[in-house]
């Protein structure tokens, strides 16, 4: 059992483009044997996770925090040119 009083905010599933290597049940589970209380998901660019988090937080007793981080572009930005150019 975890004697401290933590949650892990920012984890990153096999969801999340190029960057998670595990499922959102895997993290859960983990938590809850470390005795967490709860953690966040927060996946890159996708929320794809949620479901499986949800029921995954119902069947271990753990709170899921819903978050995600997302890549934001100024399309004013962008340089656009003719591909055939």
């Amino acid at each position: 059992m975890n004697k401290l009083n933590r949650i892990e905010f920012n984890v990153r599933t096999r969801m999340s483009e190029r960057s998670g290597i595990n499922s959102a049940s895997d993290f859960i589970k983990k938590a809850a044997d470390m005795g967490h209380k709860a953690i966040a998901i927060t996946d890159l660019n996708s929320v794809q996770s949620f479901p499986e988090a949800e029921e995954a937080g119902r069947e271990y007793g753990i709170k899921i925090i819903y978050g995600v981080e997302v890549d934001v572009v100024d399309v004013d930005y962008i340089e656009t040119k003719d591909v055939l150019d």
